[in-house]
């Protein structure tokens, strides 16, 4: 996420609509918290909306939101505080009793969500002790209500409604709790990466690449070799992977750089 706090809503909810769309549910979060932050800054205090009219009115003009918005704003909140009340704590499921008897302290009509990739506790090194577990977390998703909700201008919103999502988390030991979303990062390099790209963390972005292309270079001089003659790797594969070990080490030099140019 960007450090600048004045992101405008429109500027989150185009990055909302991006993560949603490349599956990227960490990131939808992420800007979804921003862009209820912005509608905040910018007047529309009640729900954490997305607008479906083309412009976002500014701060200085009348909020007309009228009794049905008001309304939805007060279901809202109520949906999201019986969700966190359960949730806050991230509690841990390691068993078809214990998802089930977490469910049944839930809204059963809220959605469940799998998180498509598994994440790791940023800046910490996992051991042999390393556990993975499924963490059950609140997340948020958009709906377009059976009832259209407008305002007094006739503008129609869509609303965000709480969710249960299952996400797999690796943890340094057996006794750690889980970590909050903001504190983790993809275990997939690639993964990892292009988020960091799409947030402007831009130094992280080269970093992860460039580890993501030592594996890869790692993998051509033992594991893909295991299935040729010989067991040993050709001249091309063992080229192809001094090229990855080149452009790694270039990418690793150009993050300091790169980064400090981007906050200018």
């Amino acid at each position: 996420m960007p450090d600048d706090d004045r992101v405008s809503a429109s500027r989150c909810l185009e990055q909302v609509q991006r993560a949603h769309r490349s599956g990227d549910l960490t990131a939808a979060v992420a800007w979804s918290r921003r862009l209820t932050e912005a509608l905040l800054v910018e007047g529309d205090d009640a729900v954490a909306l997305e607008k479906l009219a083309r412009r976002t009115p500014r701060a200085h003009e009348p909020s007309g939101r009228g009794v049905a918005l008001d309304a939805a704003a007060d279901q809202m909140h109520a949906a999201f505080d019986a969700v966190r009340g359960e949730l806050a704590d991230r509690p841990i499921v390691s068993t078809v009793a214990e998802l089930g008897e977490l469910l049944g302290r839930l809204p059963g009509e809220i959605a469940l969500v799998v998180e498509d990739h598994v994440r790791v506790p940023r800046g910490v090194t996992l051991g042999e002790d390393a556990v993975l577990v499924v963490v059950a977390e609140m997340t948020q998703v958009h709906t377009a209500p059976a009832t259209p909700v407008s305002d007094d201008r006739g503008q129609e919103y869509h609303v965000l409604e709480p969710a249960l999502q299952l996400a797999l988390q690796w943890l340094p030991d057996a006794a750690a709790p889980a970590c909050a979303v903001e504190d983790t990062v993809a275990e997939n390099l690639f993964v990892r990466a292009m988020a960091a790209a799409e947030d402007g963390r831009l130094a992280e972005c080269l970093t992860s690449a460039a580890a993501l292309l030592e594996q890869l270079a790692v993998a051509l001089d033992t594991e893909i070799p295991e299935w040729l003659p010989g067991g040993r790797p050709t001249t091309q594969l063992s080229q192809a992977a001094s090229t990855l070990r080149y452009v790694s080490a270039a990418l690793g030099r150009h993050a300091p750089g790169l980064e400090e140019l981007s906050r200018r």
